[in-house]
């Protein structure tokens, strides 16, 4: 059975990929372009990733800066561990090129 737009988000939110929050705003009947990008943007990359499981190829995962290579099993090997990203400043100049 085909999972619905709006089941998928509740997937998604029950195994901690997207926050509650963005969850509703996702699932808000209201229209905005910035929803419906996010919107597409999340359910490509929810298709995707789920075209990738069962094609039987290895995946790239991230887990704590370590890079692991999964397969489709569920086994993980590791890769390489991975540099620890800077701080984000809390503000940012836009305007500087």
């Amino acid at each position: 059975m085909q999972k619905t737009d709006d089941e998928i988000i509740e997937e998604l939110i029950a195994r901690g990929i997207i926050s509650e929050a963005l969850g509703k705003i996702l699932t808000n009947k209201k229209q905005s372009v910035l929803k419906s990008l996010a919107r597409v943007a999340l359910l490509s990359s929810y298709a995707a990733s789920e075209n990738a499981k069962r094609s039987a190829v290895p995946l790239m995962i991230v887990k704590n800066n370590v890079l692991y290579q999964t397969s489709p099993g569920g086994i993980e090997i590791f890769v390489k561990d991975l540099p620890k990203l800077g701080r984000v400043p809390k503000r940012f100049n836009l305007n500087r090129v």
